[in-house]
């Protein structure tokens, strides 16, 4: 169930030609899955997602997050509690160019 809603964020990724899993391998935010939750409302964006996507997308972070998803303070789990991602096991050949 989504606690705030599709996040505004989506739209303007999208109009900038990006997938949100584009996005999420440019922002280098871990574990992935956090920039994923947080746009489609999930999850709060963590402090490091807000000052990321503001700057890369040049859009005030009002713009981009609901107040009320804004209001809330992202707690992410400690890396030890964290899956595994199949990603972590991707061949070099697979990286994404910067």
């Amino acid at each position: 169930m989504r606690k705030f809603g599709i996040q505004p964020i989506r739209d303007v990724v999208r109009k900038r030609g990006y997938t949100i899993a584009e996005f999420a391998d440019l922002s280098g935010i871990e574990p992935r899955s956090h920039v994923n939750g947080a746009v489609r409302g999930y999850v709060p964006p963590s402090e490091e997602l807000r000052v990321f996507a503001s700057k890369f997308l040049g859009v005030p972070l009002e713009d981009l997050f609901t107040a009320e998803s804004l209001s809330q303070v992202c707690r992410p789990l400690p890396p030890s509690l964290r899956r595994r991602s199949l990603r972590d096991n991707r061949p070099a050949s697979w990286a994404v160019p910067s």
